[in-house]
Formats: structure tokens, C-alpha cells, sequence
């Protein structure tokens, strides 16, 4: 947050008296709406970091954007763990090992292993 320095202003207290310096409390800028405020006026915000002024701290919060519904999957290759967004147009395939043998996380058991196995031989990886 920006921070004017010019604490100490000169006036003149009458016309035909000399300049004295008063004290002049800071201004700060809001994070939010942008505007000089003065540091009376300021509470942190949510976050901790941002400054923010009173009548913006009032108000109500921003409501969080929903979850994306994501299915979660296994590669039955190399046994890497992913997801993908639940109605995505990609191509499903592992994105570690580019195998199309994947299985959704939740339904894999010893028999479907083997029997995906028994289906679609793939060559193994050389050590």
C-alpha cells in the first residue's frame, strides 16, 4: 500500500502570524476502491495483507465461485492419479504416460485390473 510522507504541512494559524507546523495524519490508498483515505479510516483486510477502507470493509464479501465437478482417474499403466473435469471435450488418456487404459479411481478392484489386463496387453516399461 502507497503511504504519503507528508505528515508535517505548514499553516498559517492567522494572517499575520508565521508558519507553524501541524501534524497532519497520513493518507492511504484502498486496495479496493483506489482512493486517498486517512489511516484512521483503514483496517486490514481479509487476507491480512490489504489495506482497506471502512466503507469498503462493510461490505458484504464476494461469493466463492463453485467447485468444478472433476472425475477422478487411475492409469492402469503406470499407475499415475489424475482427474479431469467431469464433462470435459479432452481426450481422456494418462497424461504421464499417454495410455488410454485408464479406470475411474472409484472402481477399481483386483478382478477389473485383471481383466483389463487379459484385454488389452500393452508393453511394459524396460528398467
Amino acid at each position: 500500500p502507497k503511504l504519503n510522507h507528508n505528515i508535517y504541512k505548514p499553516v498559517y494559524i492567522s494572517p499575520h502570524s508565521k508558519k507553524v507546523m501541524m501534524m497532519v495524519s497520513p493518507k492511504v490508498l484502498c486496495s479496493k476502491c483506489k482512493h486517498d483515505v486517512t489511516i484512521e479510516n483503514v483496517r486490514y483486510g481479509k487476507n491480512g495483507k490489504d489495506l482497506v477502507c471502512l466503507s469498503c470493509f462493510d461490505l458484504p464479501m464476494e461469493k466463492p465461485k463453485p467447485a468444478v465437478e472433476r472425475d477422478r482417474f487411475h492409469c492402469l499403466r503406470c499407475n499415475y492419479k489424475f482427474s479431469y473435469r467431469k464433462y470435459s471435450n479432452v481426450a481422456q488418456r494418462c497424461p504421464y504416460c499417454s495410455s488410454t487404459s485408464i479406470a475411474l479411481r472409484d472402481t477399481i478392484t483386483a478382478r477389473s485390473v485383471l481383466r483389463e489386463v487379459t484385454l488389452k496387453p500393452e508393453p511394459a516399461f524396460v528398467r
